[in-house]
């Protein structure tokens, strides 16, 4: 389930920049009613941006999907859809709440040809039952124009003064509900072709999917997140100033902008991470790898801090042949590092902020590898 991917540090990446009281009053906000209709159009011609590959990223089931379809044709209430108009784009939407609720409706209708749900027959509605096992072109005239005319309540948001605004209002709509990863976010406000790429090649590795226990690509990103701070590490470690959310932010940027120069390098780096991660899911096995080992025993949750200097020490060739029949050593020479290095274990436990724990703990991992390799290698971070 994907529910029940866990990992320690999962919000050291939140609201990192910070915003002044004085600066939300740019922003303009108001309310419109759009019909099923008018959305799916804003959909179709591209104005409501969803990731290109968004559907594969399906997080509700048929029936949850049918009583949506139910409740309009019922005519009750659904939850508000929150859109951020684009900056750089007047009249083309980010959207900051109801990404599942848009692709059910764009699904229905069998318009969102990529997906697997594209076209799908109602079934477990609860009132209007005799519609159960119809699909959209089977419904009659009436119901269907019932269908579309239905009112859609949206706020809309306007001269947003920087990303920092849509992470609180994206933050503040998931209060009291599972934390969403901010991939989802930046994979909007942020497009482009390696946003595409990265999103691509997360929900093709099947290394990130042993790693992360999926069976299909992570509805809230998190592999693709996963993905992009290995990347961003493995270009990009010299410019890393103790701001996770900037660090990435920037560099996600950069790369859409200048794909055409980067798109070889990166791909071979998604290649490294690729054997990186399933060599380590051989050695310490899919229980272990990517864990803190305290008090005897490898934790649960996934901590990302120790995930990315355990893959980026791995995405080398050379390393991998030297440790080859050396698995059981590497993952001794791990449990020593964390035995016997506070400064290690502190390194794994405090926020991505601390520019000195980044350092230390690649540069302690890395030493402690040299003994197995007889190679000392190490990003350079903030340098």
């Amino acid at each position: 389930m994907q529910d029940d991917i866990e990992f320690e540090n999962e919000i050291d990446e939140r609201a990192e920049h910070e915003i002044k009281r004085d600066r939300l009053s740019q922003a303009v906000m108001y309310t419109a009613d759009w019909t099923v209709e008018t959305a799916i159009s804003q959909l179709k011609q591209g104005n409501i941006f969803l990731q290109p590959t968004f559907q594969r990223r399906d997080a509700w089931r048929v029936d949850r999907k049918s009583r949506l379809i139910e409740s309009i044709l019922l005519g009750l209430p659904i939850p508000q859809i929150v859109l951020a108009e684009r900056q750089d784009e007047r009249g083309k939407f980010i959207v900051l709440d109801g990404k599942q609720r848009l692709l059910t409706l764009l699904q229905f209708v069998g318009q969102a040809d990529a997906s697997v749900n594209n076209d799908f027959t109602l079934r477990g509605l609860e009132i209007l039952e005799e519609l159960n096992g119809s699909r959209f072109n089977q419904l009659n005239d009436d119901i269907q124009r019932q269908f579309l005319n239905y009112a859609i309540r949206s706020s809309i948001i306007r001269n947003w003064p920087d990303p920092a605004f849509l992470e609180i209002v994206f933050v503040r709509l998931n209060e009291g509900s599972v934390k969403l990863s901010p991939q989802e976010l930046r994979q909007g406000m942020f497009p482009g072709p390696f946003s595409t790429y990265l999103e691509e090649a997360s929900a093709s590795s099947l290394g990130l999917r042993r790693l992360l226990k999926l069976d299909e690509p992570d509805f809230r990103m998190r592999d693709t997140e996963l993905l992009l701070r290995l990347v961003a590490f493995s270009l990009f470690s010299s410019e890393y100033r103790g701001n996770m959310k900037a660090f990435l932010d920037d560099n996600t940027g950069l790369l859409n902008r200048e794909w055409g120069a980067w798109e070889g390098k990166v791909s071979q780096v998604v290649a490294k991470i690729e054997s990186a991660i399933n060599f380590g899911l051989e050695a310490f096995g899919e229980d272990k790898f990517g864990r803190k080992w305290v008090g005897g025993r490898f934790e649960r949750p996934l901590n990302r801090a120790v995930l990315e200097v355990q893959v980026t020490s791995l995405m080398y060739e050379d390393v991998r042949n030297l440790l080859a029949g050396k698995q059981a050593e590497l993952v001794t020479t791990f449990q020593r590092l964390s035995a016997e290095e506070n400064q290690f274990n502190r390194s794994v436990e405090v926020t991505t902020k601390s520019l000195d724990a980044t350092r230390k703990r690649f540069l302690l991992w890395s030493t402690y590898l040299a003994d197995v390799t007889g190679i000392v290698r190490s990003l350079k971070i903030g340098e």
